[in-house]
């Protein structure tokens, strides 16, 4: 998480070419996956697990989305598409031997999904990164959260208007470069200035989750995209069935919407809101506020509005 990603770029070491290959991983150090299940941290509240599998694996993504997009060669190690989580120490096999195939995997969804000027911040200690890339032709600008708790991150976008998020088919109009974002733990973007075609949605599917299993505590959920434009989804669970009310307020404290007021059964629910208040008429960009009553259980989240 505080690892310094700085040296990976051939021109911050003050070479011409970019002659060194960089990589995520190698057969001197255990899969980056088996660290992620085995010392992976999580968030104050719990909420956010590394050692999760589905989480473990979406840390993957994050460190990839930075590592392939800085200019220079690459070296892939045995398995680490797959997120090989394998330790394999010195004692045996030898680390440069023929690793196991783990045909396993196959037998989890999680993993049947296939995925066919720079300025870089990702100095030492820094949880925020970002990677601005400048060309004629396009730009783009990456952001994203190596920490187990919420960040705020600049992502200095390179000009004002229109930009695009790439990994999920959304827009975003920017009016001020250096407004501050805030990313949820693991959370990364990979905005571009020219609209072209997105990838798949969803390249690492989630583990699915037992639908009957009731929960048992109360929770709100970080929405989903944050920041968003104009549409997100709000996430909550209740372990009995209790009076619920899931009201947007703005940042003068005034409500703008009621999503939710009604008896809810024990389960998990998500609610999407479209941006609009009562009178369906869109909310202008800036922060809001969600909260959640339930059963004596109140809890309230901040969203980002963008346009």
């Amino acid at each position: 998480r505080s690892s310094d990603l700085t040296s990976v770029f051939f021109r911050n070491r003050g070479w011409s070419k970019p002659h060194a290959i960089s990589y995520m991983e190698s057969h001197d150090e255990p899969w980056l996956m088996y660290k992620n299940l085995r010392f992976g941290r999580s968030s104050s509240d719990g909420s956010y697990n590394v050692q999760d599998l589905s989480t473990a694996l979406n840390r993957i993504k994050l460190v990839a989305t930075f590592f392939f997009t800085i200019p220079g060669p690459k070296m892939m190690w045995q398995f680490g598409e797959l997120g090989y989580d394998q330790n394999l120490p010195e004692s045996g096999p030898d680390r440069t031997a023929p690793k196991p195939i783990l045909w396993n995997y196959f037998q989890n969804p999680v993993f049947t999904s296939v995925e066919t000027d720079v300025f870089m911040r990702a100095g030492q200690g820094q949880f925020d990164r970002r990677i601005n890339l400048s060309h004629p032709s396009m730009n783009v600008t990456i952001i994203g959260n190596f920490d187990v708790e919420p960040r705020n991150v600049v992502p200095n976008f390179q000009h004002t208007g229109k930009w695009y998020d790439f990994f999920f088919a959304d827009s975003l109009e920017v009016q001020n470069p250096n407004q501050s974002m805030p990313l949820q733990p693991g959370e990364f973007h990979l905005f571009v200035d020219k609209k072209i075609p997105f990838p798949a949605q969803d390249l690492v599917t989630s583990v699915a989750e037992n639908e009957e299993t009731i929960p048992d505590a109360f929770a709100l959920f970080q929405n989903y995209p944050n920041p968003f434009n104009p549409e997100t989804s709000i996430r909550f669970t209740i372990p009995a069935s209790s009076r619920v009310t899931l009201r947007v307020y703005n940042a003068l404290g005034q409500r703008v919407r009621t999503l939710v007021d009604e008896v809810k059964a024990p389960g998990t629910y998500t609610v999407k809101w479209d941006g609009s208040d009562t009178r369906g008429i869109q909310t202008s960009s800036g922060l809001y506020f969600v909260r959640l009553k339930a059963g004596g259980f109140v809890r309230t989240i901040k969203l980002l509005k963008l346009k």
